[in-house]
C-alpha cells in the first residue's frame, strides 16, 4: 500500500503545485489590492478609498482562489473514477492489494494533498499579510502579544480540526462508494454522472438522519467559560448560557457519521475485490 500511496501522491504533485501557484498569485492580487484600497494608516484606519476596478479585481481574485480549491478537489477524487473507467485501472486493480488497501491509499493521498495545499496557502497569506501590515506601520507581532485569548481556544481549535478530519474522511469515502456502486450497477462508461447523483442523495439522507438523531440525543461536546470540556443538552438552534464557544459537535451525530463511514468503507472494499470488472 505504501508504494501505491507514493504513486498517488506523485501523480497529483504537479497538479497541486500548479493549483498552489494559481492561488498564491490570486492571494497576492487580493491582499495587495485590499492594502491599496484601504490605504491603512496607523491613525486613520477607517479611511477607505480606491477605484471600482480595484474592488472588482479583488473579487475576481477571491473567486479564483475558491475555484482553484474546488477544481483540485474534483481532480483528485475523479482520479479514482478514471481508474474505474479507463485502461489505467488495469494497473491499479491488478496489483496484489486488497480493496481496503486501494481505498485507504486513495483517501490518505487525497487528505495529504488537501492538507498540504491548505497549510501552504494559509502560511503564505499570513506571511504576506504580516508584511503588508508592517508596511502600514503596525507591528503585528506586538499587537498579537497584547491580545488576551479566552481560555479554551486551543481546545476549540483541536476539536475543530478533529471534526474537520472526520467529516473530510467521511465525505471522501462516500464519494468513492458512489463511484464504485455506479460502476457495479451500470458497468462501463454509461451514466457516469450518476455517481454524483448517488452521492448527493446519500449525503442528503445522512444529513437528514443526523438531524433526527440530534433531536433525540441532543448531547453536545462544548467548552465552558473556564476552558473545560463539557457535555450539555442543547437545542440545535441555540447555545447554552455558560458556553464560551458554539457547540463543537453532537456526540450521537458524530458517532453516526463514523459508523456510516466504516460501513461504506467495508462495502466499497468488498465491491472493489469482488464486483468491479475493469
Amino acid at each position: 500500500m505504501k508504494k501505491l500511496l507514493k504513486y498517488e501522491l506523485k501523480g497529483t504533485f504537479k497538479f497541486i503545485l500548479m493549483v498552489l501557484l494559481t492561488i498564491v498569485l490570486a492571494s497576492s492580487v487580493a491582499q495587495i489590492g485590499i492594502y491599496r484600497l484601504t490605504k491603512i494608516q496607523v491613525l486613520e484606519v477607517n479611511q477607505v478609498s480606491g477605484p471600482v476596478f480595484g474592488a472588482f479585481l479583488i473579487g475576481i481574485a477571491f473567486l479564483v482562489i475558491w475555484a482553484s480549491f474546488l477544481v483540485s478537489f474534483f481532480y483528485i477524487v475523479n482520479n479514482f473514477n478514471k481508474e474505474l473507467l479507463d485502461d489505467r485501472g488495469y494497473l491499479t486493480f491488478t496489483l496484489p492489494l486488497k480493496g481496503r488497501e486501494i481505498l485507504s491509499s486513495k483517501v490518505i493521498s487525497a487528505l495529504i494533498s488537501f492538507l498540504f495545499l491548505t497549510i501552504m496557502v494559509i502560511l503564505y497569506n499570513v506571511i504576506l499579510g504580516s508584511i503588508l501590515v508592517k508596511m502600514a506601520g503596525i507591528n503585528i507581532f506586538e499587537e498579537l502579544l497584547q491580545i488576551k485569548l479566552p481560555q479554551g481556544v486551543g481546545k476549540f481549535i483541536l476539536l475543530s480540526i478533529i471534526f474537520g478530519l472526520i467529516s473530510s474522511i467521511g465525505t471522501l469515502i462516500t464519494i468513492y462508494f458512489s463511484m464504485t456502486i455506479r460502476k457495479v450497477i451500470f458497468k462501463g462508461r454509461k451514466f457516469n454522472a450518476m455517481w454524483f447523483i448517488i452521492f448527493l442523495v446519500l449525503n442528503g439522507a445522512i444529513a437528514v438522519l443526523g438531524v433526527k438523531i440530534m433531536e433525540y440525543f441532543p448531547q453536545f461536546i462544548t467548552i465552558t467559560e473556564t476552558g473545560k470540556f463539557a457535555v450539555e443538552n442543547l437545542n440545535i438552534f441555540s447555545n447554552g448560557s455558560q458556553i464560551l464557544f458554539p457547540p463543537i459537535f453532537n456526540i450521537s451525530n458524530m458517532v453516526l457519521n463514523i459508523v456510516i463511514a466504516i460501513v461504506l468503507f467495508i462495502i466499497t472494499s468488498y465491491l472493489l475485490d469482488k464486483k468491479v470488472e475493469i
